[in-house]
């Protein structure tokens, strides 16, 4: 994973070491870059992996105040861990629905239909890059993203 990161990225590594996060081998990297502006940053970026599943988790800051952080990421790295079986339970499922537009649908009535409200219809045209349409064409397939609790 590191590799794939890396590559043409413009981070020089700066050092490496083989760490253990959630009883799981993992890869961390500090690196040095310098942004587009010229500025020094320091990276350090930790590639946790599950199985199939890869983890990227990365801390970037000024290079004169990486040092002064790096205590805090480590703690976000080695803090990372899978969640119990009781603890999944309690996540809640969102999914994105795929909605088939139909003759004489409007963006009100499609926000209406999935949402209880007609509020929510410009969010609908934005979602699926089509604000400059007054309706939606026939037949279209259009996302329609789950209201979070704190849309609602």
């Amino acid at each position: 994973m590191a590799v794939t990161v890396e590559g043409n990225s413009g981070l020089e590594p700066a050092g490496a070491a083989w760490i253990t996060v959630d009883n799981k081998k993992a890869y961390r990297v500090d690196y040095r870059a310098q942004s587009q502006a010229g500025v020094l940053l320091g990276l350090r970026i930790a590639y946790v992996t599950r199985g199939k599943t890869g983890f990227i988790m990365a801390n970037i800051a000024q290079l004169q105040e990486f040092a002064s952080g790096s205590r805090t990421f480590n703690r976000v790295i080695f803090g990372f861990r899978s969640l119990s079986a009781q603890e999944v339970t309690k996540v809640p499922l969102y999914r994105l629905k795929v909605y088939m537009t139909k003759r004489n649908d409007t963006f009100p009535a499609i926000s209406d239909r999935f949402y209880q409200t007609t509020k929510y219809a410009d969010d609908i045209k934005q979602f699926n890059g089509m604000d400059e349409l007054a309706v939606p064409p026939v037949g279209t397939l259009i996302k329609i993203k789950p209201l979070l609790p704190k849309d609602s």
